[in-house]
């Protein structure tokens, strides 16, 4: 595919979600579009199984209205996106990218400063960022169990908000800066 609209291209106040299982392969291209509902419900994209591609930015659009949650759910299977991009007017709790499988992957190839939205990690699964993470807003929090973060290129801490477990494995490759 090229492109990928979860709820669009127009949002709705009925939850939309694409899941695939199993060995599925999903590539995309281009960016993939999550917007935000307009009622309190969640549009999300869960990859259950199988692996997911994505050639350009997975972008969160929405504004700041509680409950109204857009959503990219890694359980068993793989995501590798080319980049992240959380709606600066939108409230952290309702953009989610989180990975809740031990068997599941998360990776980011390219850097970004991340201001606003959630990256959750909640099972033992592994998060890789292979770019340089400049973290000036938002939530990055493990909350239930051991996992893996890598931080190949670096990590920068400035006013964001970092909660680890005390057996988690945290990964730099490259500086660790808390400003």
């Amino acid at each position: 595919a090229t492109t990928l609209t979860i709820n669009g291209p127009v949002a709705g106040a009925t939850a939309t979600s694409l899941t695939h299982l199993g060995t599925a392969i999903l590539n995309i291209s281009g960016a993939v579009t999550i917007n935000q509902p307009t009622g309190a419900v969640t549009d999300s994209w869960n990859i259950n199984g199988g692996s997911s591609t994505v050639g350009g930015t997975i972008n969160y659009v929405g504004t700041n209205v509680a409950a109204r949650i857009n959503r990219v759910t890694v359980t068993t299977g793989s995501l590798t996106a080319n980049a992240v991009s959380f709606a600066a007017n939108a409230t952290n709790a309702d953009q989610v990218l989180s990975l809740t499988g031990a068997a599941g992957s998360i990776t980011i190839t390219n850097g970004f400063t991340f201001a606003n939205g959630t990256i959750s990690l909640t099972n033992t699964g592994t998060i890789t960022f292979n770019g340089l993470i400049t973290h000036t807003g938002g939530i990055i929090q493990n909350t239930t169990t051991a996992g893996t973060y890598n931080f190949n290129a670096g990590y920068n801490l400035s006013t964001g908000t970092f909660t680890t477990m005390a057996a988690e494995t945290i990964n730099f490759g490259g500086s660790f800066t808390n400003s």
